[in-house]
């Protein structure tokens, strides 16, 4: 799911999903479709065109597109930026509910707290190199900045660096 969704300026909400459907011969199954967009918040939107969704509804969209293609990996990059609390929630239950199931699903993004809420593994990059890998098992239990604590120590930056 990119940081910034490109959509059809011409298709509305239903008519990208209903595209993606066709283009990747995607089973329909309407209930779980219906469940989707009533759980992200865009029941009442299905009509609506990119143009009068706002940044967080057209992620919500891209998000349901994602979901919806049927792949059994996901590469999401910064995927809470511009989502509210309750969007943020739902996204953090499929993400965890796509990964139990089997599912591979890589995150990247800087919102420490967030990702160690869903984590079952972090890796610290530092130019593109892994120069530490966390297994959030070890560290459950613990306060809930003991993933940023481990990352600025990383990185050197702690307080004591400045």
């Amino acid at each position: 799911m990119p940081e910034s969704p490109d959509l059809y300026p011409g298709l509305s909400v239903i008519e990208h999903i209903r595209l993606l459907e066709r283009l990747n011969m995607v089973e329909r199954a309407d209930e779980h479709l219906h469940d989707v967009i009533a759980r992200f918040g865009l029941a009442d939107k299905l009509d609506a065109l990119p143009h009068e969704l706002s940044q967080g509804m057209k992620r919500k969209l891209t998000l349901i597109l994602a979901l919806r293609k049927g792949a059994r990996l996901f590469l999401f990059d910064e995927p809470f930026n511009g989502l509210d609390p309750v969007a943020t929630r739902e996204l953090r239950l499929e993400l965890r509910r796509l990964a139990d199931e089997g599912n591979g699903v890589l995150l990247s993004m800087h919102g420490l707290g967030e990702l160690q809420k869903i984590a079952d593994r972090v890796l610290c990059l530092i130019g593109g190199r892994v120069v530490r890998s966390i297994n959030m098992r070890e560290t459950s239990g613990e306060a809930d900045d003991a993933l940023e604590d481990i990352y600025l120590s990383v990185v050197g930056g702690g307080s004591e660096d400045r």
